[in-house]
């Protein structure tokens, strides 16, 4: 029988337009469950047009890459390495993203029916 952890999603599937929208610090925890102070990486929230707008989190371990300019709403972004899961969390598909690097681009260079490198 085939697990939902071991299915991945293409990343093409998002649409074109991976639009940031937000990052936020990512935090270590310890074995048991406590929350600690230590920032591992970061976790950027983009919205998929293709997706009715969707959102999607998705985790770069290490220090922030991007930032939103101030008096922007988001920036067109492409991802390096990007891999989209499913986990199943209190009877639901969830999906779990993870990348190992961010760039903005301009909408016109954004490969075709891309959203990853």
């Amino acid at each position: 029988m085939a697990l939902l952890r071991n299915l991945k999603i293409d990343p093409k599937s998002l649409g074109k337009h991976l639009w940031l929208v937000d990052a936020t610090p990512v935090v270590e925890y310890t074995k048991s469950g406590e929350r600690t102070d230590k920032i591992v990486g970061y976790r950027y929230v983009v919205t998929l047009p293709a997706h009715g707008f969707e959102k999607l989190g998705i985790k770069i371990a290490g220090d922030q890459q991007i930032e939103i300019p101030d008096g922007e709403e988001y920036i067109p972004v492409v991802f390096d390495g990007l891999d989209i899961r499913v986990y199943e969390a209190g009877g639901h598909a969830q999906l779990t993203a993870s990348a190992t690097g961010i760039h903005a681009v301009k909408e016109a260079q954004q490969p075709p029916g891309s959203g990853s490198r």
